[in-house]
């Protein structure tokens, strides 16, 4: 709540995700508790959404610079470095990835989009609990990015400071080989 005041976060970074936004992400994933994931977690919005919503909240970021300023914001979450298409956590381990993922514009994404967007949504599927849920906010999912335990629930378009973008929402149905 405290964000949403004009008081603002600890610490603020370019791109941060405005609140009222990460809490419309965070109910998408279910109902607490559990433990949500942020595996591209910038200056730590959703987690403080996540926390404020009855969640146990960790996150990570490829970036050292987010991960001080996600520490700073949200102590009470846990909070390290990683990449989000190498997510060092076992398989099933949490009940709802979300994250705003990296459009490509502020922030750059390494190689082909759609390769990097399948290892990402790979990765938030493999750590999240069958019947868990991945929510991500990303201009275009391609269906070819989409792993085969993913069922897309819901979509919503919006419009995010100038840019239309939209919600994905996934339950997550592994396949028995998995």
């Amino acid at each position: 709540l405290r964000w949403r005041q004009h008081g603002g976060r600890a610490a603020e970074r370019p791109g941060a995700l405005r609140p009222t936004l990460a809490a419309a992400m965070v109910r998408q994933a279910g109902s607490p508790p559990g433990l949500l994931l942020d595996p591209c977690c910038g200056s730590g919005t959703l987690l403080a959404e996540a926390i404020g919503a009855g969640w146990s909240a960790q996150g990570s970021d490829i970036d050292p610079g987010a991960v001080r300023t996600a520490r700073r914001n949200v102590p009470q979450a846990r909070v390290g470095a990683g990449d989000v298409r190498d997510i060092d956590r076992p398989d099933h381990s949490v009940d709802a990835c979300v994250s705003n993922l990296p459009f490509g514009q502020r922030f750059e994404i390494e190689g082909d989009a759609t390769a990097w967007l399948r290892a990402a949504l790979g990765e938030m599927a493999r750590v999240t609990r069958p019947g868990g849920r991945v929510v991500i906010l990303a201009p275009a999912v391609p269906r070819a990015a989409v792993p085969p335990g993913l069922r897309q629930t819901r979509s919503h378009r919006l419009r995010l400071l100038g840019t239309w973008t939209r919600l994905w929402c996934y339950d997550n149905r592994p396949s028995a080989g998995r």
